[in-house]
């Protein structure tokens, strides 16, 4: 890989509770975008960073993931990274969004929604997914309602809950080295003669 990057998925509330919308809030606030908590906390101010995304993955019958991927910039080692990510979920956890916050990241889910059934394939989808996983397609239309109606201590208790250090599964990515280039370039020229011998 070209530079660090760091990984996370955080175990959620299955999807159709409304626990789960609330972490769905919690995560667009956290990392829906470039006004996001963590983009200007990491890409604005620190310059740790060159992109930072927090999303849910919903999963019904079963837990769903918040993904959280940051790339870091130049020489930024991933620690540093993580203690950041760390410092910003616990402060969210204590404090909750701001009412300006929850204005705009139900804003953005309800346009994501509008999206989805602008299209008669995205229709058609939406109505699948609810007639499949809860057996009412009608619930589809009214997705957005939920949304809306989850108040801002919701979304700061299903942070507090959820999002810690010890409810995930972190992935780190390393550059390889010139060495390791070198030995990996060795064993390719290795395999090759073998092949050839053969």
């Amino acid at each position: 890989v070209p530079a660090r990057a760091l990984m996370a998925a955080y175990r959620l509330p299955h999807d159709g509770t409304r626990e789960c919308d609330a972490a769905d809030l919690a995560l667009t606030v956290l990392g829906g975008g470039e006004s996001s908590r963590l983009h200007n906390r990491l890409v604005r101010r620190d310059q740790t960073a060159v992109a930072a995304g927090f999303g849910l993955l919903r999963l019904a019958g079963a837990p769903s993931l918040g993904w959280l991927d940051v790339k870091t910039s130049g020489g930024v080692e991933v620690p540093e990274i993580e203690t950041a990510v760390d410092d910003e979920l616990a402060r969210f956890a204590a404090e909750g969004p701001t009412a300006e916050e929850m204005e705009r990241a139900q804003a953005q889910l309800e346009r994501e929604w509008l999206d989805r059934l602008g299209t008669v394939a995205g229709r058609a989808d939406e109505l699948c997914r609810y007639a499949v996983l809860f057996g009412d397609p009608q619930l589809a239309l009214t997705a957005v309602t939920r949304v809306l109606d989850v108040t801002a201590e919701e979304v700061r208790a299903v942070a507090a809950a959820r999002l810690r250090p010890d409810n995930r599964a972190v992935l780190v990515y390393e550059p390889v080295t010139a060495d390791g280039d070198d030995a990996s370039a060795d064993e390719d020229e290795t395999d090759e003669h073998e092949g050839a011998d053969q």
